[in-house]
Protein backbone atom coordinates (compact mmCIF):
# COMPACT_ATOMS: atom_id res chain seq x y z
CA UNK A 1 0.00 0.00 0.00
CA UNK A 2 1.26 3.63 -0.55
CA UNK A 3 0.49 7.13 -0.08
CA UNK A 4 -0.36 9.90 -2.17
CA UNK A 5 -0.53 13.79 -1.00
CA UNK A 6 -1.41 12.23 2.76
CA UNK A 7 -4.52 9.90 1.58
CA UNK A 8 -4.70 6.57 2.34
CA UNK A 9 -5.17 4.88 -1.04
CA UNK A 10 -7.61 2.13 -1.25
CA UNK A 11 -6.46 -1.32 -0.32
CA UNK A 12 -7.59 -5.22 -0.97
CA UNK A 13 -6.47 -5.70 2.71
CA UNK A 14 -6.91 -2.14 4.35
CA UNK A 15 -8.50 -4.41 6.68
CA UNK A 16 -5.73 -6.76 7.80
CA UNK A 17 -3.77 -6.65 10.66
CA UNK A 18 -1.04 -4.54 10.38
CA UNK A 19 2.28 -2.37 11.03
CA UNK A 20 2.39 1.05 10.01
CA UNK A 21 5.12 2.74 9.24
CA UNK A 22 5.25 6.51 9.34
CA UNK A 23 8.05 8.41 6.85
CA UNK A 24 10.08 10.89 7.76
CA UNK A 25 12.45 10.66 4.37
CA UNK A 26 14.40 8.07 4.98
CA UNK A 27 15.99 6.14 2.30
CA UNK A 28 15.51 2.96 4.01
CA UNK A 29 11.83 3.23 4.14
CA UNK A 30 10.30 0.59 1.22
CA UNK A 31 13.45 -1.62 2.56
CA UNK A 32 11.73 -1.29 6.10
CA UNK A 33 8.28 -2.41 4.22
CA UNK A 34 10.13 -5.25 2.57
CA UNK A 35 11.64 -6.72 5.61
CA UNK A 36 8.08 -6.68 6.77
CA UNK A 37 6.81 -8.86 3.73
CA UNK A 38 9.32 -10.89 4.23
CA UNK A 39 7.94 -11.64 7.56
CA UNK A 40 4.24 -12.40 5.50
CA UNK A 41 2.99 -9.04 7.87
CA UNK A 42 1.09 -6.58 5.90
CA UNK A 43 2.14 -3.02 6.25
CA UNK A 44 1.40 0.34 5.45
CA UNK A 45 3.39 3.48 4.59
CA UNK A 46 2.14 6.93 5.28
CA UNK A 47 3.84 10.31 5.47
CA UNK A 48 4.92 11.37 8.69
CA UNK A 49 2.66 14.18 8.64
CA UNK A 50 -0.53 11.28 8.87
CA UNK A 51 -3.60 13.18 10.62
CA UNK A 52 -4.83 11.26 13.85
CA UNK A 53 -7.86 10.53 11.57
CA UNK A 54 -5.71 8.72 9.35
CA UNK A 55 -4.19 6.69 11.39
CA UNK A 56 -6.88 5.44 13.38
CA UNK A 57 -8.56 4.57 9.86
CA UNK A 58 -5.07 2.61 9.30
CA UNK A 59 -5.82 0.37 12.76
CA UNK A 60 -2.37 -0.59 13.22
CA UNK A 61 -1.21 -2.74 15.43
CA UNK A 62 2.05 -1.08 15.33
CA UNK A 63 3.88 2.00 14.22
CA UNK A 64 7.47 2.05 13.05
CA UNK A 65 8.65 5.75 12.93
CA UNK A 66 11.47 5.47 10.30
CA UNK A 67 14.75 7.46 10.11
CA UNK A 68 15.28 10.45 8.49
CA UNK A 69 18.04 12.78 7.41
CA UNK A 70 17.03 15.65 9.54
CA UNK A 71 17.68 17.00 12.90
CA UNK A 72 14.83 17.11 15.73
CA UNK A 73 16.41 20.65 16.73
CA UNK A 74 15.91 22.45 13.23
CA UNK A 75 12.70 24.97 13.02
CA UNK A 76 10.35 22.97 10.72
CA UNK A 77 12.01 19.30 11.01
CA UNK A 78 9.23 16.84 10.44
CA UNK A 79 6.99 15.59 13.48
CA UNK A 80 4.08 13.14 13.87
CA UNK A 81 1.19 13.67 15.13
CA UNK A 82 0.76 13.79 19.02
CA UNK A 83 -1.68 10.52 18.94
CA UNK A 84 0.75 7.90 17.84
CA UNK A 85 1.49 8.25 21.17
CA UNK A 86 -1.39 8.11 22.63
CA UNK A 87 -2.97 5.25 20.21
CA UNK A 88 -1.67 2.66 22.62
CA UNK A 89 -0.35 0.58 20.32
CA UNK A 90 3.59 -0.60 20.06
CA UNK A 91 5.96 1.65 18.33
CA UNK A 92 9.12 1.44 16.98
CA UNK A 93 11.43 4.35 16.34
CA UNK A 94 14.67 3.70 13.68
CA UNK A 95 17.08 6.27 14.00
CA UNK A 96 15.29 9.52 13.49
CA UNK A 97 12.69 7.67 14.68
CA UNK A 98 14.03 7.13 18.34
CA UNK A 99 15.91 10.56 18.43
CA UNK A 100 12.02 12.15 18.34
CA UNK A 101 10.88 9.47 20.78
CA UNK A 102 13.46 10.67 22.50
CA UNK A 103 12.54 14.61 22.05
CA UNK A 104 8.85 14.77 22.28
CA UNK A 105 8.68 12.54 25.45
CA UNK A 106 8.82 14.08 28.76
CA UNK A 107 12.20 13.73 30.02
CA UNK A 108 14.36 13.02 27.17
CA UNK A 109 17.02 15.19 25.97
CA UNK A 110 18.79 14.83 22.72
CA UNK A 111 21.97 17.48 21.45
CA UNK A 112 22.78 18.11 18.31
CA UNK A 113 26.39 17.00 16.84
CA UNK A 114 28.15 18.83 14.58
CA UNK A 115 29.10 16.08 12.28
CA UNK A 116 27.09 13.41 11.14
CA UNK A 117 28.07 9.77 11.94
CA UNK A 118 27.89 7.01 9.58
CA UNK A 119 29.89 3.69 10.04
CA UNK A 120 29.85 0.15 11.45
CA UNK A 121 29.48 -0.64 15.45
CA UNK A 122 29.70 -3.46 17.87
CA UNK A 123 26.62 -3.11 20.34
CA UNK A 124 26.12 -5.22 23.04
CA UNK A 125 23.37 -6.13 24.96
CA UNK A 126 23.13 -4.56 28.82
CA UNK A 127 21.82 -8.49 30.09
CA UNK A 128 18.09 -7.98 28.97
CA UNK A 129 16.19 -10.29 26.88
CA UNK A 130 12.63 -10.22 26.02
CA UNK A 131 13.01 -7.39 22.37
CA UNK A 132 16.26 -9.00 22.00
CA UNK A 133 15.20 -12.88 22.38
CA UNK A 134 17.28 -14.93 19.68
CA UNK A 135 19.80 -11.58 19.29
CA UNK A 136 23.95 -12.07 20.09
CA UNK A 137 25.04 -9.90 23.63
CA UNK A 138 27.51 -8.29 20.82
CA UNK A 139 25.86 -7.83 17.36
CA UNK A 140 27.78 -5.83 14.30
CA UNK A 141 25.10 -2.65 13.41
CA UNK A 142 24.89 0.16 11.15
CA UNK A 143 24.61 3.27 12.45
CA UNK A 144 23.70 7.04 10.51
CA UNK A 145 23.01 9.68 13.29
CA UNK A 146 23.71 13.15 13.81
CA UNK A 147 22.42 14.59 17.18
CA UNK A 148 23.06 12.30 20.17
CA UNK A 149 20.55 11.50 22.69
CA UNK A 150 22.09 11.91 26.34
CA UNK A 151 19.22 11.75 28.86
CA UNK A 152 16.23 8.81 28.69
CA UNK A 153 12.49 9.95 28.50
CA UNK A 154 10.85 8.76 31.79
CA UNK A 155 9.88 5.24 31.93
CA UNK A 156 12.78 4.39 29.43
CA UNK A 157 16.27 2.10 30.33
CA UNK A 158 18.77 1.47 27.82
CA UNK A 159 19.09 -2.65 26.44
CA UNK A 160 22.48 -1.89 24.35
CA UNK A 161 25.35 0.47 24.12
CA UNK A 162 27.85 0.75 21.55
CA UNK A 163 30.83 3.29 21.28
CA UNK A 164 29.14 5.58 19.01
CA UNK A 165 26.15 5.97 21.06
CA UNK A 166 25.73 5.65 24.57
CA UNK A 167 22.07 4.37 24.21
CA UNK A 168 22.11 2.45 21.17
CA UNK A 169 18.41 0.64 22.28
CA UNK A 170 15.94 1.68 24.27
CA UNK A 171 12.95 0.41 25.49
CA UNK A 172 9.84 1.08 27.31
CA UNK A 173 8.42 -2.19 28.30
CA UNK A 174 5.14 -1.10 29.84
CA UNK A 175 3.99 1.04 27.01
CA UNK A 176 5.50 -1.06 24.18
CA UNK A 177 8.19 1.86 22.82
CA UNK A 178 11.33 1.20 21.62
CA UNK A 179 13.99 2.91 19.99
CA UNK A 180 17.12 1.59 17.68
CA UNK A 181 19.84 4.13 17.13
CA UNK A 182 20.76 1.84 14.09
CA UNK A 183 19.00 0.54 10.90
CA UNK A 184 17.79 -2.80 11.56
CA UNK A 185 16.61 -3.21 7.94
CA UNK A 186 19.98 -3.03 5.89
CA UNK A 187 22.13 -5.93 4.75
CA UNK A 188 25.07 -4.72 7.36
CA UNK A 189 23.14 -5.17 10.05
CA UNK A 190 23.08 -9.42 10.37
CA UNK A 191 20.76 -9.73 12.91
CA UNK A 192 18.35 -6.66 12.15
CA UNK A 193 15.69 -8.88 10.62
CA UNK A 194 15.43 -10.70 13.89
CA UNK A 195 14.76 -7.49 15.78
CA UNK A 196 12.05 -6.70 13.38
CA UNK A 197 10.33 -9.77 13.69
CA UNK A 198 10.91 -9.66 17.65
CA UNK A 199 9.00 -6.24 17.18
CA UNK A 200 6.24 -7.32 15.00
CA UNK A 201 5.52 -11.02 16.60
CA UNK A 202 6.53 -10.57 20.58
CA UNK A 203 5.69 -6.85 20.78
CA UNK A 204 2.80 -6.34 18.24
CA UNK A 205 1.69 -9.69 18.34
CA UNK A 206 1.39 -10.27 14.87
CA UNK A 207 1.12 -13.69 13.11
CA UNK A 208 3.04 -14.23 9.47
CA UNK A 209 -0.79 -14.86 7.84
CA UNK A 210 -0.11 -12.30 4.90
CA UNK A 211 1.13 -12.85 1.33
CA UNK A 212 1.79 -10.89 -2.00
CA UNK A 213 0.01 -13.59 -3.38
CA UNK A 214 -3.17 -13.44 -1.28
CA UNK A 215 -3.05 -10.12 -1.87
CA UNK A 216 -3.29 -10.48 -5.31
CA UNK A 217 -6.45 -12.31 -5.16
CA UNK A 218 -7.80 -10.22 -3.17
CA UNK A 219 -6.95 -7.01 -5.32
CA UNK A 220 -8.23 -8.41 -8.38
CA UNK A 221 -11.55 -9.51 -6.79
CA UNK A 222 -11.79 -5.75 -5.36
CA UNK A 223 -11.02 -4.27 -8.83
CA UNK A 224 -13.47 -6.76 -10.55
CA UNK A 225 -16.40 -5.41 -7.69
CA UNK A 226 -15.61 -1.74 -8.56
CA UNK A 227 -15.05 -2.18 -12.08
CA UNK A 228 -17.90 -4.21 -13.10
CA UNK A 229 -19.01 -4.31 -16.45
CA UNK A 230 -17.24 -0.95 -16.85
CA UNK A 231 -14.04 -0.51 -19.19
CA UNK A 232 -10.87 1.38 -17.49
CA UNK A 233 -8.14 2.81 -19.55
CA UNK A 234 -4.49 2.62 -18.45
CA UNK A 235 -1.45 5.27 -19.10
CA UNK A 236 0.99 2.42 -19.03
CA UNK A 237 4.70 4.00 -19.32
CA UNK A 238 6.58 0.66 -18.60
CA UNK A 239 7.40 1.82 -14.96
CA UNK A 240 7.58 -0.41 -11.68
CA UNK A 241 3.68 1.42 -10.51
CA UNK A 242 2.04 1.29 -14.09
CA UNK A 243 3.03 -2.16 -15.42
CA UNK A 244 2.06 -3.66 -12.42
CA UNK A 245 -1.30 -1.97 -12.12
CA UNK A 246 -1.44 -2.97 -15.73
CA UNK A 247 -1.15 -6.63 -15.50
CA UNK A 248 -3.07 -6.86 -12.45
CA UNK A 249 -6.00 -4.90 -13.14
CA UNK A 250 -5.82 -7.03 -17.13
CA UNK A 251 -5.73 -10.29 -14.70
CA UNK A 252 -9.12 -8.92 -13.38
CA UNK A 253 -10.97 -7.81 -15.89
CA UNK A 254 -9.16 -8.47 -19.31
CA UNK A 255 -10.53 -7.23 -22.60
CA UNK A 256 -12.27 -4.30 -20.30
CA UNK A 257 -8.70 -2.30 -20.05
CA UNK A 258 -7.06 -0.47 -22.64
CA UNK A 259 -3.71 0.36 -21.95
CA UNK A 260 -2.05 3.83 -23.97
CA UNK A 261 1.37 4.18 -24.29
CA UNK A 262 2.45 7.25 -24.89
CA UNK A 263 6.20 8.33 -26.55
CA UNK A 264 7.20 11.60 -26.04
CA UNK A 265 10.17 11.58 -27.17
CA UNK A 266 12.58 12.30 -24.54
CA UNK A 267 12.76 8.30 -23.49
CA UNK A 268 15.77 6.15 -23.71
CA UNK A 269 17.25 4.75 -26.74
CA UNK A 270 15.07 1.53 -27.94
CA UNK A 271 12.93 2.47 -24.46
CA UNK A 272 9.17 2.58 -26.18
CA UNK A 273 10.45 -0.43 -28.83
CA UNK A 274 10.90 -2.63 -25.24
CA UNK A 275 7.62 -1.44 -23.43
CA UNK A 276 5.40 -2.51 -26.43
CA UNK A 277 7.54 -5.58 -27.31
CA UNK A 278 7.00 -6.75 -23.43
CA UNK A 279 3.09 -5.83 -23.06
CA UNK A 280 1.59 -6.30 -26.17
CA UNK A 281 0.02 -9.35 -27.66
CA UNK A 282 1.27 -10.97 -31.06
CA UNK A 283 0.04 -9.62 -34.44
CA UNK A 284 -2.38 -11.14 -36.71
CA UNK A 285 -0.47 -13.32 -39.16
CA UNK A 286 -2.15 -11.04 -42.26
CA UNK A 287 -1.23 -7.91 -40.33
CA UNK A 288 1.73 -5.44 -41.89
CA UNK A 289 4.03 -3.22 -40.37
CA UNK A 290 1.98 -1.34 -37.64
CA UNK A 291 1.54 2.73 -38.68
CA UNK A 292 3.63 3.59 -35.05
CA UNK A 293 6.49 1.50 -36.01
CA UNK A 294 9.50 4.14 -37.61
CA UNK A 295 12.22 2.97 -38.85
CA UNK A 296 11.20 -0.70 -38.82
CA UNK A 297 9.22 -2.95 -37.01
CA UNK A 298 10.93 -4.13 -32.90
CA UNK A 299 13.23 -7.72 -33.37
CA UNK A 300 10.65 -10.59 -32.66
CA UNK A 301 11.27 -14.34 -31.17
CA UNK A 302 10.86 -17.16 -33.53
CA UNK A 303 8.93 -18.73 -30.82
CA UNK A 304 6.44 -15.81 -29.09
CA UNK A 305 5.96 -16.36 -25.56
CA UNK A 306 2.64 -17.56 -24.41
CA UNK A 307 0.31 -14.76 -23.72
CA UNK A 308 -0.46 -15.99 -19.80
CA UNK A 309 3.24 -15.27 -19.38
CA UNK A 310 2.53 -10.97 -18.93
CA UNK A 311 -1.37 -11.56 -18.54
CA UNK A 312 -1.83 -13.96 -16.32
CA UNK A 313 -4.68 -16.85 -16.07
CA UNK A 314 -6.21 -15.20 -18.60
CA UNK A 315 -4.04 -15.24 -21.69
CA UNK A 316 -5.77 -12.33 -23.02
CA UNK A 317 -3.79 -9.69 -24.05
CA UNK A 318 -5.56 -5.82 -24.37
CA UNK A 319 -6.85 -4.67 -26.99
CA UNK A 320 -6.01 -2.37 -29.99
CA UNK A 321 -5.03 0.94 -28.16
CA UNK A 322 -4.14 4.85 -29.35
CA UNK A 323 -0.56 4.89 -29.33
CA UNK A 324 1.13 8.13 -29.78
CA UNK A 325 4.58 8.85 -31.53
CA UNK A 326 6.59 11.64 -32.37
CA UNK A 327 6.37 12.67 -35.96
CA UNK A 328 9.97 11.66 -37.81
CA UNK A 329 12.54 14.23 -38.51
CA UNK A 330 11.76 14.60 -42.13
CA UNK A 331 8.06 15.57 -41.78
CA UNK A 332 8.84 17.89 -39.07
CA UNK A 333 9.84 20.61 -41.67
CA UNK A 334 6.39 20.18 -43.63
CA UNK A 335 3.95 22.45 -43.38
CA UNK A 336 0.15 22.14 -42.04
CA UNK A 337 -0.97 21.91 -45.41
CA UNK A 338 1.20 19.29 -46.59
CA UNK A 339 0.76 17.19 -43.57
CA UNK A 340 -3.07 17.62 -43.76
CA UNK A 341 -3.57 18.58 -39.99
CA UNK A 342 -3.53 21.52 -37.40
CA UNK A 343 -0.39 24.02 -36.69
CA UNK A 344 1.64 22.78 -34.24
CA UNK A 345 0.91 23.43 -30.94
CA UNK A 346 3.05 25.33 -28.96
CA UNK A 347 4.51 22.65 -26.91
CA UNK A 348 7.30 20.03 -27.79
CA UNK A 349 7.51 17.09 -28.92
CA UNK A 350 5.01 16.99 -31.39
CA UNK A 351 3.10 13.69 -31.40
CA UNK A 352 0.92 12.18 -33.82
CA UNK A 353 -1.67 9.81 -33.44
CA UNK A 354 -2.07 6.21 -34.82
CA UNK A 355 -4.21 2.96 -34.19
CA UNK A 356 -2.44 -0.17 -34.54
CA UNK A 357 -1.68 -3.59 -32.94
CA UNK A 358 0.70 -3.74 -30.31
CA UNK A 359 2.42 -7.19 -30.18
CA UNK A 360 4.88 -9.10 -27.75
CA UNK A 361 8.23 -9.55 -29.20
CA UNK A 362 9.81 -10.91 -25.94
CA UNK A 363 10.32 -14.39 -25.35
Amino acid sequence: AAHRDGKIMPSATSEAEKILILDFGSQYTQLIARRLRELEVYCEILPYKASKSQIEAAKPAGIILSGGPDSVHRAGSPRPDPFVFAAGVPVLGICYGMQLISYLLEGGEVKKRRQKRIRFSETQDQGQKGFLSGIPSAINVWMSHGDRITRLPEGFRRLCVSANAPFALIADESRKYYGLMFHPEVVHTPDGARLIANFVHGVAGLKSDWTMAAFRAEAREAIRAQVGKGRVICGLSGGVDSSVAAVLIHEAIGDQLACVFVDHGLMRANEGEEVVGLFAPSPPASSSTPPWAVGGTPPRSSTPAPASRYWGSTGTPPRWRLHLRPWPPSELGRSSASRGSTPWPRWWPRCRPSWGPLWNSVD
